[in-house]
């Protein structure tokens, strides 16, 4: 049976703002709508926006592999 592990990756993102008045660069990527798809055991990242105000030009793995932090699920709230 295979091992599971669950890690972070993060990326360097530069891209272009329209409209400056308006958007910032949290907006443009946040509109972003992120797909994964497996073609012939290669893993594909795809973005795709309708928002006009900016876009993103170029996307960078950073090197470094971080630990998925769970988070508690055994939280208590006193009113």
């Amino acid at each position: 049976m295979p091992q599971i592990f669950d890690k972070v990756i993060s990326f360097h993102v530069q891209g272009e703002i329209y409209n400056d008045k308006i958007a910032t660069p949290e907006n443009i990527i946040n509109n972003y709508v992120w797909e994964q798809k497996d073609v012939n055991g290669e893993i594909h990242l795809v973005g795709r926006h309708k928002d006009n105000r900016g876009r993103i030009n170029k996307m960078v793995k950073l090197s470094k592999v971080k630990p998925w932090i769970k988070p508690p699920n055994d939280l208590f709230v006193q009113l």
